[in-house]
C-alpha cells in the first residue's frame, strides 16, 4: 500500500513537473494526510514516554519538538490557503 501511495505521488508530481503546473505540484507536496499523521504518531509517542517506568524525558523532548513543526507547518497551509 504504501509502495502504490509512492508511486502515485511521484506519478503525480512528474505530471505537474511537465506540463508546469508549479501551484498544483506545490499543493501536492504539502500532503496533509502525512503531517496529521505524524502528528498522531508523536502524540502516541509523547504518551508513550511519559507512561513507561523510568519516564523517558529523552523521547518525550524529541516527539514534542516533532509535533511544535507538524502543528506550525499545518498552521502555514491554512495560512497559505486564507
Amino acid at each position: 500500500m504504501l509502495a502504490e501511495r509512492k508511486k502515485a505521488t511521484i506519478d503525480i508530481l512528474q505530471l505537474c513537473f511537465e506540463n508546469r503546473a508549479w501551484k498544483t505540484q506545490n499543493n501536492q507536496i504539502v500532503v496533509l494526510s502525512r503531517r496529521h499523521a505524524m502528528c498522531v504518531y508523536s502524540d502516541l509517542f509523547m504518551r508513550f514516554a511519559w507512561m513507561v517506568q523510568p519516564r523517558n524525558y529523552l523521547l518525550l523532548a524529541c516527539h514534542a519538538s516533532n509535533e511544535t513543526v507538524q502543528l506550525y507547518q499545518l498552521s502555514r497551509f491554512a495560512k497559505h490557503q486564507g
